[in-house]
C-alpha cells in the first residue's frame, strides 16, 4: 500500500510533464546513475517517463540483468520496447563483438531504443532491431499501439478493418535466421511467453540464461498462472535462480 502510494506520488501525468519541461525528451534516470534514455513524447506518456526518470519502470527486469548478467553470451530481447532495459543489457558487455538483438513490435520506438542502446553500450556490440511480434498461431498479427508500452499487444489475426498489421515471428526463427549458439533470452512479451514455452523446446537447447516475466494467461482455452509457467521453464533444464514479483532469473542446469 505504502509503495502504491509512493508510485502515484512522483509517477503521474503532472510531475511527468514537469520532467518532461526540465529535460525535454533526454531523460536521466535517479535510481540508474549514468544512464539517460531518448523518450519520444509521442511514443511514450508523462505518467511511464516519470516512472522512467524514478527507476520504478522495469525496476525488476534491470535488477536481475545488473546482478546477473555478465555480457558473456549473445543476447536476444523480445520486447524491448524503447530501449530501457536494452541499455542495460548492452552496458554490461565489456568484451567486443557480441551481438545483442532486439524484436519489437512498435515500428514508433525505433529511433529512441536506437540512441539509448548506442549511448549505453560501453564496447562495440552488434546491436539489430527487428521489427515483428513474438506470435506462434499466425505469419502475421493486428498490434495495437498505445504510449504506455505496458498496454500496447497483439488484438488478433488481421483483418480489413484493422491497421498495424506486422509480421509475427518465433524464438525459432530468429535464432536461425540470425545463428546464435548460446545466447541469453530477455523476454517480456505481456503473456505471450506462454505460448513460446509449450511451443519451442530446441531453441531453448542453446539458451543459457533467461530472464523472463511471466503474466497469467490463457493459451488455447487453457488456463496457465505463473507457477505452471516457472514449471514449464524447469522442464526445459533450467533452474530459478532468483524472482522478483514475476520477473524471473534462471540458468541452465
Amino acid at each position: 500500500m505504502v509503495k502504491k502510494l509512493i508510485y502515484r506520488t512522483l509517477c503521474n501525468r503532472f510531475t511527468g510533464a514537469v520532467i518532461r519541461a526540465l529535460y525535454k525528451d533526454t531523460v536521466p534516470s535517479v535510481r540508474w546513475r549514468g544512464f539517460r534514455f531518448n523518450l519520444a513524447r509521442k511514443e511514450t506518456s508523462n505518467t511511464i517517463l516519470a516512472s522512467i526518470f524514478w527507476g520504478f519502470y522495469e525496476s525488476a527486469e534491470v535488477r536481475l540483468v545488473r546482478k546477473y548478467f555478465r555480457g558473456d553470451v549473445d543476447a536476444v530481447e523480445f520486447g524491448s520496447s524503447s530501449g530501457v532495459v536494452s541499455a542495460q543489457i548492452v552496458s554490461r558487455y565489456s568484451v567486443a563483438g557480441r551481438r545483442y538483438l532486439g524484436v519489437e513490435a512498435n515500428a514508433y520506438l525505433k529511433d529512441a531504443w536506437l540512441k539509448n542502446v548506442q549511448r549505453h553500450a560501453i564496447t562495440a556490440v552488434d546491436t539489430q532491431l527487428v521489427h515483428a511480434a513474438v506470435y506462434y498461431d499466425a505469419e502475421a498479427v493486428s498490434f495495437q499501439i498505445s504510449n504506455n508500452p505496458t498496454a500496447s499487444g497483439i488484438s488478433g489475426t488481421p483483418s480489413s478493418s484493422l491497421a498495424n498489421v506486422i509480421t509475427a515471428t518465433t524464438l525459432t526463427k530468429v535464432i536461425e535466421k540470425y545463428s546464435l549458439t548460446d545466447y541469453a533470452l530477455f523476454c517480456d512479451i505481456e503473456g505471450a511467453e506462454a505460448a513460446m514455452l509449450l511451443s519451442e523446446q530446441e531453441a531453448f537447447v542453446r539458451c543459457r540464461y533467461l530472464f523472463i516475466e511471466l503474466h497469467e494467461t490463457v493459451y488455447h482455452g487453457k488456463d496457465y498462472n505463473v507457477n505452471d509457467l516457472i514449471a514449464l521453464i524447469e522442464s526445459k533444464g533450467f533452474e530459478l535462480i532468483e524472482k522478483l514479483g514475476a520477473v524471473c532469473y534462471f540458468e541452465k542446469r
